[in-house]
Order: structure tokens, then C-alpha cells, then sequence
């Protein structure tokens, strides 16, 4: 996804929000989860998140798009543009190989 078609994060979980009736509960667990991804990437390595830890926990938030493939990857091209502090996990992220589907 080029920078151009990509949102913002705090432009996204609106849309996902008002299409699916979802509340800034919802919202909130989602920067929560961001954030302490973002923590987890300089802990030890069984502390470290990975791919499917990511997206378990993306699906508990926002059931309604379990599997959704297409909302997990707009979630990991976002972070780059982030800020700052999700740039971090956006390098994380490449450099684990995110999103790696099986």
C-alpha cells in the first residue's frame, strides 16, 4: 500500500467503528494493544510479540473482522507513518517479517 492509499490509525478504527457500531472502548483496547506491542519489541525474546500473537489479539478487539487479511495488513503498512513510537513496532514488524501468512 503506497503512503497516498494508506489512513491513519486515528482515521481507521472510526470508519471500523462506525461501519461495524463499535465504541471508543473498542478504540481505546486497540492503541492499548499498539502501545504494548510497542513495549514488548526490546523485551527478551519469549517476551517479544509475534504474527499471530498480533493478530489474535487484532480479532479479539474487532471480532467482526476475523480473518479479514486486507485489515490486518492496512493495520501493518499504518504503523510506518505513524508516530514515532509505532514506527518502532513497524520496524519490528519488517523486520519479523509481518504480515507472514500460513
Amino acid at each position: 500500500m503506497s503512503p497516498s492509499n494508506a489512513r491513519s490509525l486515528a482515521q481507521w478504527p472510526g470508519d471500523v467503528k462506525g461501519a461495524k457500531g463499535k465504541g471508543l472502548r473498542q478504540e481505546r483496547a486497540f492503541y492499548n494493544l499498539l502501545d504494548d506491542l510497542t513495549a514488548r519489541t526490546t523485551a527478551g525474546a519469549q517476551d517479544r510479540p509475534t504474527f499471530a500473537y498480533f493478530v489474535m489479539k487484532v480479532q479479539d478487539i474487532f471480532p467482526t473482522l476475523r480473518h479479514d487479511r486486507e485489515f490486518i495488513n492496512l493495520i501493518v503498512d499504518t504503523l510506518r507513518m505513524e508516530r514515532p513510537a509505532y514506527r518502532e513496532l513497524s520496524k519490528y514488524a519488517q523486520a519479523n517479517g509481518w504480515p507472514t501468512w500460513t
